[in-house]
């Protein structure tokens, strides 16, 4: 009753969004307009307008506008730019999101700021824990207090699990590829399906394998400058509609 209650005094709120009754939203949540919540839980998060947020839940997170969620997502201290598609089952934590970016699906994501115009198939893992392999045992038990044995009588001291990963803009990662925590994937890489990439990636190469391998790059020298020095990505999106005009079809120099 209780929840149903809260629930209510948000919509009330927040009378120019779509809310299902069944949904679980903090107080604290602030909504835009033309948001439709359905089925989800919400908590201390900042949505703007005209999200679709389906049968998911978020925490501490900051979402833009034109935002979908699909069902089972799940994300804690999420920073997602306007124009993001994330598919079903995918979990994302402290990371950020640009603009027109999609994860297809089931795709897990931890402390990564991730640029603009990417494209992630499913099942991509970028940026996990890595157990410390440098000291005697590679076990939680002597690192982590909060341990999967929730014992701490062996406990040293503790070790942070994550490093920052940065993924570039317009970057195509393949189905099931496996990304290591603190690498820099450049603007513009492809990285194949399958592919562990355990090392950073220079823009607008091509990578694939296991571990990944340089395959070759998309294009010359001189067009990878062009496109650096373009930061297309970055254009409003007026300029970008005249920019895509007078490029995407252009015939372009490859290797």
């Amino acid at each position: 009753m209780l929840k149903l209650l809260k629930t209510l005094f948000v919509i009330l709120k927040n009378s120019r969004n779509s809310i299902s009754l069944d949904s679980d939203l903090s107080s604290d949540l602030k909504l835009g307009i033309n948001n439709k919540i359905k089925s989800s839980r919400v908590y201390s998060s900042t949505v703007a307008d005209n999200c679709m947020i389906n049968k998911a839940s978020v925490f501490s997170s900051q979402i833009g506008n034109a935002v979908k969620l699909h069902p089972e997502v799940i994300m804690f201290s999420g920073k997602i730019a306007d124009h993001v598609y994330i598919g079903a089952k995918t979990a994302i934590s402290n990371s950020s999101i640009n603009r027109y970016t999609y994860l297809a699906g089931n795709n897990r994501i931890f402390n990564t700021n991730m640029g603009a115009f990417c494209s992630v198939a499913e099942n991509v893992c970028i940026g996990h824990a890595e157990h410390p392999y440098h000291y005697f045992s590679t076990s939680p038990v002597f690192y982590k207090k909060d341990n999967p044995f929730e014992t701490a009588k062996f406990f040293q001291k503790e070790i942070n699990e994550f490093c920052t990963t940065t993924i570039g803009n317009d970057v195509w990662i393949g189905f099931n590829a496996y990304l290591r925590s603190g690498i820099t994937i450049g603007n513009g890489c492809i990285i194949g399906t399958g592919a562990v990439v355990t090392k950073s990636v220079e823009p607008y190469t091509i990578v694939a394998g296991v571990p990944a391998r340089t395959i070759k790059k998309r294009f010359d020298q001189v067009m990878i400058l062009k496109l650096q020095q373009d930061e297309w990505w970055n254009l409003n999106e007026e300029d970008l509609i005249q920019y895509a005009k007078e490029n995407f079809f252009e015939e372009t120099r490859t290797v």
